[in-house]
């Protein structure tokens, strides 16, 4: 089934290449319930085949895998116009999970995310309960993380948030496509926007 084998291509590259991040759940296939995706195609501006070219030589074959599933996948949005976000930056984001309570694989402990942000949005400043690793998959953005200074994160880089740790995203110059694995509390709840 092609779902196990994206399920499979993840904990393998996460083993070679992101080994902190492996941590953050069981990789063990058997241990998740499956529920077949309900197709949600991502809005027009996610372009993930643009996203191939700007990953590296680990993180290449699980972006294209993603890219030629991604009208087979339920693609997610959290925010709206309400919250403050324009039509341009909900035009060109979008997120899915692999693993979590609501996921393809069904997990009360952990959620593992792909999150897309299109080249030159600002994903403003949020915390959340959950601990999360952002592992850079393709393209670039830089990082401000409370407590530390801005970093540039590209291809086979990771990015990790404690808790309620406050943080931001520029996707300058972008795209961005992470895979993001989180545990702890609050896994589903929405991000509070500072």
């Amino acid at each position: 089934m092609e779902f196990d084998a994206l399920f499979n291509d993840v904990t393998g590259m996460l083993a070679q290449g992101f080994p902190g991040a492996a941590d953050f759940f069981d990789q063990r296939r058997d241990s998740y319930g499956f529920v077949p995706p309900h197709p949600e195609e991502p809005p027009r501006g996610v372009d993930l085949a643009a996203c191939i070219p700007l990953a590296n030589d680990l993180t290449r074959p699980l972006v294209t895998q993603i890219a030629h599933l991604a009208d087979r996948l339920h693609w997610q949005q959290t925010y709206t116009e309400a919250d403050g976000f324009s039509r341009d930056f909900l035009s060109n984001y979008a997120w899915l999970n692999l693993i979590s309570p609501e996921g393809m694989f069904v997990s009360d402990t952990a959620r593992v995310t792909f999150g897309y942000w299109g080249q030159g949005l600002t994903y403003p400043e949020h915390s959340h309960a959950p601990e999360e690793i952002y592992c850079v998959l393709a393209g670039s953005a830089i990082f401000h993380s409370e407590g530390h200074p801005p970093r540039l994160a590209g291809p086979g880089d990771t990015i990790h948030h404690a808790p309620h740790q406050k943080h931001a995203l520029d996707m300058t110059p972008g795209p961005l496509l992470a895979l993001i694995p989180w545990r702890g509390d609050g896994l589903v709840a929405k991000s509070d926007l500072t």
